[in-house]
């Protein structure tokens, strides 16, 4: 008997003592391979690490923004409760840098301090909130409702008309 097989025969019997019920073959060991028939254990699809959904940011909302003694101006691009990313150009930051923000959308005025999470060459910078104030982060949640209930409205003309000749 195979190593994998006795595995395969205690984490069954661990299943029948702990549920007290006849076991199924998991699905990750139900597979065989057409030359033998021993099983073969199938890789689970990968999930994103993101523990929030990004929300893209519509074209009016910009960030003033100073990091390594520079100061810029710059679009969101994409925003969560704890992060966004940011168009630039100008990349002479690194990751772990510390940045100031500041940003006056429809709900007020929000400043943030963040660090640098990610760095992509040509297109911009991720950001993580480190501190926000409270009202801050109220104003902040109000925006990201905003956001959510801009994208979640159906067009109000979901096809476009076919022109009648």
């Amino acid at each position: 008997m195979s190593a994998f097989t006795k595995f395969r025969n205690r984490l069954n019997h661990e299943r029948n003592s702990t549920l007290g019920e006849p076991a199924s073959p998991s699905p990750l060991l139900s597979a065989t391979c057409g030359r033998s028939r021993e099983p073969l254990l199938v890789q689970k699809p990968s999930y994103s690490r993101r523990a929030l959904t990004r929300l893209l940011a519509s074209e009016d909302i910009w960030v003033c923004w100073r990091c390594n003694g520079r100061d810029d101006v710059s679009r969101v691009l994409d925003i969560t409760i704890d992060g966004l990313f940011i168009q630039t150009p100008h990349l002479k930051v690194k990751e772990g840098m510390s940045a100031q923000l500041d940003f006056l959308v429809q709900e007020g005025r929000i400043k943030a301090d963040a660090v640098v999470r990610h760095v992509k060459g040509g297109s911009g910078l991720g950001l993580r909130f480190i501190a926000l104030a409270d009202q801050d982060r109220q104003r902040l949640k109000t925006l990201l409702s905003r956001l959510r209930s801009h994208h979640a409205k159906p067009p109000s003309q979901p096809f476009r008309p076919i022109d009648q000749e």
